[in-house]
């Protein structure tokens, strides 16, 4: 490659500062940009999308090296799941991943003796976790936390098959959002191999008619991790990659003149936040993005930017409307480096040509979701505060690390609550809570695009908060709160949520 597509410059990431690979490295100043390619999508038949999929090891090619790594069906992307608000999906998970290959037993199993649900919540499984072990959680959706559906403190261990059933409600808001792994101290190695997927909610802005003419185009950005054996068997080689757009290095879209696209974007990467500008090829010029939903969210209006930033966990579903004029364009991940450096990675090559294809595109409001009505400061019930902290070896929520004193934040169903965030680690987090979206009051993160904007991830900049209101209606049951840095969610930095019909908030 040439400077145009290759990674300039890009250092340390992530919390242990660790430099990207020199395999990694070395083979992206060879690979050639491949065509743009999405995953498999599937679509709900009757008014059910009923998925299996089988957990195993796979054989790919990662930017020229050869990996075995854990995937869905062995993929380095997981298939894209398309279903309608109110419709079914049933989610078939068969872990055929060998037993006790390339896993540690985790302390809770070294002292306990036990693998059940209770063992794991009352102990630590932050390092040496059985990385064969998983599970699974559909990110965003507001959906039962219960089991089969989004309950996310189980086990499938390797011989293990579960069918998780999910009840999309008929007033979901429509969007983008993601599935992947959520056994808790292995996520990152899990993630960070591939574990991931496009989920799609189909609704009413979808017949809009400029929207519904564009082509939609699935992104899943992730930083996939291996070793110097393309494999990935450890917590501490997860930072340092470059990001992938569903499993390629800098994949070339091919765009017409005038021509509007949708893209739906997934950053499931381990732990990098990204900006994200489309720029002409040899210049720092950036053409407009338009915003249509954040995290699944609907805006109240369509809103053009010119950076799209993205914290680990987030989605966005935008309109890009490629100029007039033929030519090379790039999407780049922009990142200001701990010394101050710029660094910039081209995530995707746009290539307009052809024919002129003009599209109007969309720039007007958009229809408003009922579960995401405002919610004003009459409505509060309670307020709470998360302090973020750091010993030095794991992370803390108010003093107290993951697994201790379940649960630790009780709610009553349907109490509407503002909660504030602050971070005393001297990290940026990833904040991200279950089931239920929340609306952002005030935050310094660049992904909060408009006043009031509804969100499940958000990021905590370090030694600073956010503060949003959410209400805990239509689900009681147990889920979690959790930094989705990967390294610090399996780190500790996690809290159970138990909504219950009867307790009393405080």
């Amino acid at each position: 490659m040439d400077r145009r597509t290759l990674l300039k410059g890009l250092g340390a990431l992530g919390m242990a500062g660790a430099a990207l690979p020199q395999a990694a490295f070395a083979a992206t100043k060879t690979v050639t940009g491949l065509p743009f390619a999405e995953p498999t999508a599937l679509t709900a038949v009757n008014g059910v999308l009923n998925f299996s999929t089988s957990v195993e090891y796979g054989r790919n090619k990662l930017y020229g090296n050869k990996v075995r790594l854990r995937g869905f069906d062995g993929q380095l992307t997981g298939k894209t799941l398309r279903v309608k608000a109110g419709e079914r999906l049933h989610f078939n998970m068969l872990n055929v991943l060998p037993k006790g290959t390339g896993t540690t037993k985790s302390t809770v199993e070294k002292e306990a003796g036990t693998t059940t649900v209770a063992a794991m919540q009352s102990g630590h499984v932050h390092s040496n976790a059985a990385f064969n072990t998983t599970n699974l959680h559909v990110h965003g959706l507001h959906v039962s936390p219960k089991q089969p559906s989004d309950y996310v403190l189980m086990k499938i261990e390797p011989g293990d098959y579960f069918q998780y059933k999910y009840e999309i409600p008929a007033d979901h808001p429509p969007g983008t959002y993601f599935y992947h792994p959520h056994y808790h101290g292995a996520v990152g190695v899990q993630v960070g191999s591939g574990m991931a997927g496009a989920l799609i909610i189909e609704g009413e802005i979808d017949h809009i008619p400029e929207i519904a003419q564009a082509a939609e185009k699935i992104m899943v950005l992730q930083t996939l991790a291996f070793d110097s054996k393309g494999e990935l068997e450890s917590n501490d080689k997860l930072g340092g990659f470059p990001f992938t757009v569903n499993g390629l290095l800098s994949p070339v879209l091919s765009m017409r003149p005038g021509e509007v696209q949708r893209w739906r974007m997934v950053n499931a990467s381990i732990e990098d936040s990204i900006t994200l500008a489309l720029s002409p090829l040899d210049s720092n010029a950036k053409q407009p993005i338009t915003v249509l939903c954040l995290d699944g969210n609907p805006l109240t209006k369509a809103i053009p930017v010119t950076d799209l930033a993205l914290a680990s966990g987030n989605r966005a579903d935008v309109l890009v409307k490629a100029p007039a004029k033929a030519g090379t364009y790039e999407l780049r991940y922009l990142k200001t480096a701990k010394d101050g450096t710029q660094q910039t990675q081209i995530v995707l090559t746009v290539r307009v040509a052809g024919p002129a294809k003009d599209m109007p595109l969309f720039s007007g409001p958009l229809p408003s979701v009922p579960i995401l009505k405002p919610i004003a400061e009459s409505e509060i019930t309670n307020k709470r505060t998360l302090v973020y902290g750091y010993d030095g070896n794991l992370f803390t929520v108010n003093g107290v690390t993951f697994g201790a004193d379940q649960p630790q934040q009780n709610v009553t169903l349907g109490a509407v609550e503002e909660w504030t965030v602050t971070d005393t680690t001297g990290f940026p987090h990833s904040f991200h809570i279950h089931v239920n979206p929340f609306q952002v009051v005030s935050s310094p993160a660049q992904q909060v695009i408009e006043a009031g904007q509804w969100m499940d991830t958000l990021e905590v900049p370090r030694n600073g908060s956010i503060t949003f209101r959410t209400r805990f209606v239509d689900f009681d049951g147990t889920f979690v709160l959790h930094c989705h840095y990967l390294p610090h969610e399996d780190g500790g930095l996690m809290q159970i949520v138990n909504v219950n019909k009867s307790v009393v908030a405080k």
